[in-house]
């Protein structure tokens, strides 16, 4: 059973990776240069994300088939449409190796030539911290929390080489490597 959507939880805040790739982008040619065209939010759960971005003038789509308000998929059909495309905290509550593969492929498709994609989840060792901490139960290498949702952490290293297998290529690592593992990628 898959129960992915009832991962996303009621944040008033963004994301920390989201936060942290907007700092990197400012850090170099500014946010709307570094976003370069349209963004993208792959898994946005209940749009704080989104806000964000919104309020620092980029003009951002929301897509996540677990609620409503953002499960229109039109906004995936135009192949290489954005210049930015973020997935936080997604690809670690896949458990299904078919969909894990299908998104990171709708990752490369719908970035445009040149574009980039954020890619940011749970390490392992946060995984393991939920085994000892809460009622969560291992299996197929991750963990079925008290929620009923799966949870796998991945590293840098996961993250870049499934990247790569759809033609993603790693420009940079973000993310306190205990919290979450985050990997920006060029199309």
């Amino acid at each position: 059973m898959n129960n992915s959507g009832a991962t996303a939880i009621a944040r008033t805040r963004v994301s920390r990776p989201l936060r942290d790739l907007v700092d990197y982008a400012y850090e170099g040619v500014g946010l709307q240069a570094f976003a370069n065209g349209p963004v993208l939010d792959m898994g946005c759960g209940k749009g704080a994300d989104i806000k964000y971005l919104a309020e620092r003038h980029l003009d951002v789509t929301g897509y996540d088939p677990n609620h409503q308000e953002y499960a229109n998929p039109c906004v995936l059909a135009p192949a290489n449409s954005y210049g930015l495309v973020t997935c936080t905290f997604v690809v670690n509550v896949i458990e299904d190796p078919m969909e894990y593969r299908d998104l990171w492929e709708t990752l490369a498709v719908v970035t445009k030539p040149g574009g980039k994609v954020f890619v940011a989840s749970r390490t392992p060792y946060e995984i393991s911290k939920s085994l000892k901490t809460t009622q969560a139960t291992a299996r197929n290498f991750g963990v079925v929390t008290s929620r009923g949702t799966f949870q796998k952490g991945y590293t840098h290293t996961d993250l870049s080489f499934a990247g790569d297998r759809v033609g993603l290529t790693a420009l940079t690592y973000l993310g306190r490597t205990s919290t979450y593992a985050g990997v920006l990628f060029r199309k």
